[in-house]
């Protein structure tokens, strides 16, 4: 997406049409626990250009999280999101395979 056409702001994301992903992903049974994934909070903080890994206490601290989390939670974090997104392009997979003209239920070749 163009720099322009950016939300700058929270209120501007939540009119975009992508906006309501993590709250229909909360509402699918089993994939509540995507929305725990998806967390803005932890994302920006991570992501923010102070985030650093202080060696002394084996924190990854910004000044948005002045507390921060431990390098093996931030590791498990990472994993939770690689895991949630390598099951969903199989359930996507799956489905584009199912949902195929060539691929019919019942019918003989």
């Amino acid at each position: 997406m163009p720099v322009k056409r950016r939300a700058s702001s929270l209120a501007q994301y939540d009119k975009l049409p992508n906006a309501l992903k993590v709250a229909y992903a909360a509402q699918v049974p089993g994939w509540d626990s995507l929305a725990i994934l998806l967390n803005n909070r932890r994302r920006n903080t991570i992501g923010h250009a102070t985030a650093h890994h202080d060696l002394r206490n084996g924190r990854i601290i910004s000044d948005e999280d002045p507390l921060g989390i431990t390098y093996l939670d931030f590791l498990g974090e990472v994993f939770g999101v690689f895991e949630a997104v390598t099951s969903l392009a199989q359930v996507l997979r799956a489905a584009r395979i199912a949902a195929s003209p060539d691929f019919s239920l019942g019918q003989a070749n």
